[in-house]
């Protein structure tokens, strides 16, 4: 896959609500470069949805340890 090729599947991957922590696994990709890549991406509400749903996940995850 070339880098523009991930570069557009990691547009495609955050607009769909995927954590930059997800999509860094996917395109094995810093968080940093999904970042840059995707810092301008307007969410939608159904996006946003899913990952609030994946922070507040976590911070039950951390609470509990």
């Amino acid at each position: 896959m070339t880098k523009q090729e991930e570069h557009k599947l990691c547009i495609e991957l955050r607009q769909k609500g995927y954590s930059l922590r997800e999509i860094s696994k996917e395109l094995k990709v810093s968080k940093s470069t999904a970042y840059e890549w995707t810092k301008d991406i307007k969410l939608s509400p159904e996006a946003q949805n899913r990952i609030n749903q994946i922070i507040k996940s976590y911070k039950r995850y951390r609470d509990w340890e």
